[in-house]
């Protein structure tokens, strides 16, 4: 007995596929393109990817695990060149902090443009997904905005961080750039969230 699909049935199909891959990223879901925004044109990997930032604000969640508290990212470039990172968040339930492990690579990056492809092991493994990343701006030693997106057809999961340096704080003294950097990609930090970065559990990941 053959199926009968009524019409757009098989193309309500992909979109339901498609839209649940992208929602178990985390990321806001949109339909559209992904936007290639201004970034730093002299862009430092080893300078950027080293030590740990701190997540103060988020517009979508996956990168942090979502649903914890204290989130970061810490990274490193190796001596081959490859970016190896790690997102985290502390679990207060569990008592524990739960890992995204990610790798890139600085020959991606072209003519010091800050734009490279991230890879991203989710659920232990059991998923992977990529992103192209987008640091919109940055000075290294205090705070960074980024931008991540993933396409797939026409619909979009997108990302956005404000980071710092320190778990607990961020000088006013950027605020005109980060500002700057949010409008870049249609973002004001009305549309982002604050972070919780308290009561955070020791030992924080490393890589």
């Amino acid at each position: 007995m053959s199926n009968y699909y009524l019409p757009g049935k098989s193309l309500a199909i992909e979109l339901f596929i498609v839209l649940g891959l992208l929602n178990i990223c985390g990321g806001v879901v949109l339909f559209g393109q992904c936007l290639g925004p201004p970034v730093v044109q002299t862009f430092e990997p080893g300078k950027f990817f080293s030590g740990t930032w701190y997540e103060i604000q988020s517009y979508g969640n996956e990168l942090f695990q979502g649903f914890g508290t204290c989130s970061g990212l810490v990274s490193r470039v190796t001596e081959d060149n490859q970016i190896a990172l790690k997102t985290y968040s502390y679990q207060p339930i569990l008592q524990n902090y739960i890992t995204i492990d990610g790798r890139s690579d600085t020959k991606s990056i072209v003519n010091g443009v800050a734009t490279l492809p991230i890879r991203f092991d989710i659920y232990g493994g059991l998923l992977s997904n990529s992103y192209q990343a987008h640091i919109i701006d940055t000075d290294y030693d205090n705070f960074a905005v980024a931008y991540l997106c993933q396409q797939r057809f026409f619909i979009k999961s997108e990302m956005a961080y404000v980071l710092s340096r320190q778990q607990n704080s961020l000088n006013n003294q950027f605020s005109t750039r980060i500002n700057n950097a949010l409008y870049a990609i249609g973002l004001t930090t009305s549309n982002l969230l604050n972070s919780i970065n308290s009561n955070c559990g020791t030992d924080q990941p490393i890589v």
